[in-house]
């Protein structure tokens, strides 16, 4: 995966760089993620886009992720930890569904990569053959666990 993450350059300037790497990765299994702006992403074909709590409401992101399944006849997972809220709700939207799920915020001493933790889970589970559902729950509840047992062994103290 290869993330643009850039806000200090013109809109003009970001997609030159966006369609640079497009077509760098283009046909290899890297993909391109682009940070904060979903206009650059559809202007450059971005294989994925990522967005803070800030950036998009929960309701907006999935219509703009059925727009890209729609577009791109792909998949998209909208994670909500970034999402401030006690219930994280995340989605997996298709070209023909949308499937909803939510669970009670867990607290972690360092939460950082719980995202990517979550990704790289549902894509293993995928590797399994099970469903897009079935991988997702999956893959939260391995994130869940995973984290409580890093916490519960003192094993994010190195990062303090």
């Amino acid at each position: 995966m290869l993330q643009l993450r850039e806000k200090h350059l013109t809109d003009k300037e970001i997609i030159k760089i966006a369609r640079k790497l497009k077509s760098i990765v283009k046909g290899s299994v890297t993909n391109l993620i682009i940070n904060d702006r979903p206009d650059i992403a559809v202007l450059c074909e971005a294989d994925g886009l990522h967005l803070g709590q800030d950036d998009i409401s929960y309701e907006d992101a999935i219509y703009l992720a059925k727009s890209i399944c729609n577009k791109w006849n792909t998949s998209v997972l909208i994670i909500g930890g970034h999402f401030d809220e006690k219930i994280i709700r995340e989605a997996l939207v298709t070209d023909s569904n949308i499937h909803r799920f939510e669970r009670k915020r867990k607290v972690f001493l360092y939460s950082h990569g719980t995202g990517c933790t979550l990704s790289t889970a549902l894509a293993c589970f995928l590797g399994q053959n099970l469903s897009l559902k079935n991988s997702y729950l999956n893959a939260s509840e391995y994130l869940v666990n995973h984290y409580l047992l890093l916490q519960k062994n003192s094993l994010f103290n190195f990062w303090s």
